[in-house]
């Protein structure tokens, strides 16, 4: 499963007032090639919130993703364990970032930030084959606390 939050804003010009934000996300197509089944998780847990204020910007994303292929089609209980995630960064005016938030072992986590002008900065990312976590990583709790300050 691939899965995507984005989170889009754009800071007032000198003098103005108007701030835009956009959040979406998607979960994609989970695909389970020996038996050519494929299904797209709802995604109805990923969340996205943003705050404006007179310092910068907070950007929380969470969610809890289960793997729609394990849904039982007799009682639409879906058993296993989810994708979890819950992060907070915060972006100040002066540019300072700052992540903090937990997540499983697994899978992959990447978190970019673009601004206008400039190539995409890294704020963070966990590779579970380095780590050598896997599918039992999802199970609770969410293993890694993240504290990343740039």
């Amino acid at each position: 499963m691939i899965m995507f939050q984005q989170v889009s804003l754009v800071r007032p010009r000198s003098g103005s007032q108007s701030r835009t934000s956009e959040a979406k996300h998607d979960t994609g197509t989970t695909i389970f090639l020996p038996l050519d089944i494929s299904k797209k998780a709802s995604g109805s847990s990923l969340s996205e919130s943003i705050v404006f204020t007179e310092e910068g910007v907070t950007v929380r994303v969470s969610g809890n993703v289960k793997n729609p292929i394990l849904e039982d089609p007799l009682s639409g209980k879906n058993l296993a364990p989810g994708i979890t995630l819950d992060f907070k960064i915060k972006i100040s005016d002066k540019g300072e970032m700052c992540l903090t938030g937990t997540h499983d072992g697994f899978p992959a986590y990447e978190i970019y930030v673009y601004r206008e002008g400039k190539e995409p900065k890294l704020l963070y990312g966990h590779n579970p084959q380095i780590t050598g976590e896997g599918v039992f990583s999802l199970y609770p709790p969410a293993e890694h606390q993240v504290r990343r300050c740039k």
